[in-house]
C-alpha cells in the first residue's frame, strides 16, 4: 500500500472502528474537498447497486457501510483492513492505486477491468471469502494495478475481456 509519508498532504489521526468493531488509529490525508466527496460518494452509492431478475436496481445497503469506509480510509490512509469478511471482496477494486489507473486508461478500458474484477469478485463470493480465497483475489487485482501503473500490458487473463462503452466508475 501507498505509504502515507510520501504524501505531500497534511494529515490529521482519527479514531476509525474497523469492520470487526475494534478501533484503529489512522491517518487521513487532508485531500477531498466538498465536490469531490460527493463525486465519490456517488461513485460509491453506484457500486452498490444491483439488478434484480426483474431488472429494477436495488441497493444493498449492507455493501455501502464497508465500500464508503475503504473507498475514504484504504484510499487515502495507511490503514491495515482485516480480510475475514465476505463484504470485504468487493472492496478490492478501491485500492489507492484506482485514481492512477483510472487517469490513465481509457473508459473502455476501465469497464473492462472494473467488470473482470467484478466477475472475479462474484466468483468467490459465491464460495464465501476465506482468507486465502481474499488473498487470490487481491493478487489478480493487484496484478492489474500494478501492470497499469507501470504501464506494461495486463495479465493474460485479462486480456480477452470483452468492451463496454459505459464508464463504471463515474
Amino acid at each position: 500500500m501507498l505509504d502515507i509519508k510520501e504524501l505531500k498532504a497534511p494529515v490529521t489521526t482519527v479514531d476509525w472502528t474497523d469492520p470487526n468493531g475494534e478501533i484503529q488509529k489512522i491517518q487521513i490525508k487532508a485531500m477531498l474537498n466538498a465536490s469531490e466527496m460527493n463525486a465519490l460518494y456517488h461513485r460509491v452509492l453506484d457500486s452498490v447497486k444491483f439488478s434484480t431478475e426483474d431488472g429494477t436496481a436495488e441497493y444493498r445497503p449492507h455493501f455501502f457501510e464497508y465500500m464508503w469506509r475503504f473507498s475514504v480510509i484504504d484510499a487515502y490512509t495507511d490503514a491495515e483492513l482485516s480480510a475475514d469478511n465476505t463484504d470485504m471482496c468487493y472492496l478490492l477494486c478501491y485500492s489507492d492505486l484506482w485514481d492512477v489507473v483510472e487517469a490513465n486508461t481509457s473508459a473502455n478500458q476501465l469497464s473492462d477491468i472494473y467488470l473482470a474484477i467484478r466477475e472475479q469478485l462474484d466468483i468467490e463470493e459465491k464460495r464465501t471469502c476465506s482468507t486465502i480465497g481474499f488473498q487470490n483475489i487481491l493478487n489478480d487485482v493487484n496484478a492489474i494495478m500494478q501492470a497499469l501503473v507501470n504501464f506494461d500490458g495486463l495479465p493474460e487473463w485479462l486480456a480477452d475481456k470483452s468492451s463496454d462503452s459505459d464508464k463504471p466508475l463515474t
